[in-house]
């Protein structure tokens, strides 16, 4: 039993410091997310070529968010309290809407490069503005279970 109350006490631990972390590095992630955006629409906006380009393991962006996905479930099924339920549930799916708009946009991009075709890309930029509004929501879900 007291392997499992210290079991307990470091996820609880690991959990505060990871939520930690992510607070004290949003501003930086979020700076980065907005100009990376801002980038993209003027790109897009302009095309003034369509040179093929790649934007190296942005789908690992995906990816790692599946990870947190798993790893926020794993805490919850150690969890009781009712209202901390509800925050983590939010807080993963609001993870998985993010995740499945990397896809989309990943999926968007490569394709207009493929096919050096920008038909798609006013999805691309409805879908990059979308990312970067979901990211600020799960920033400010991380910044709720800090407190």
């Amino acid at each position: 039993m007291r392997k499992e109350v210290e079991k307990e006490i470091d996820e609880q631990q690991l959990f505060c410091n990871h939520v930690d972390r992510i607070c004290k590095e949003e501003s930086k992630q979020l700076k980065t997310l907005e100009q990376f955006v801002a980038d993209m629409m003027v790109y897009l906006t302009h095309k003034t070529d369509k040179e093929n380009f790649t934007i190296p393991d942005m789908w690992t962006i995906s990816l790692e968010k599946n990870t947190t996905i798993r790893w926020i479930e794993k805490y919850m099924s150690n969890r009781n309290n009712l209202e901390e339920l509800s925050d983590l549930k939010a807080l993963k799916m609001g993870i998985q809407q993010t995740a499945n708009c990397w896809v989309n946009i990943v999926f968007l991009l490569e394709r207009c490069m493929y096919l050096k075709e920008w038909k798609y890309s006013d999805k691309l930029k409805e879908k990059l503005l979308e990312v970067q509004e979901k990211e600020i929501e799960n920033y400010s879900r991380w910044k709720m279970l800090k407190e």
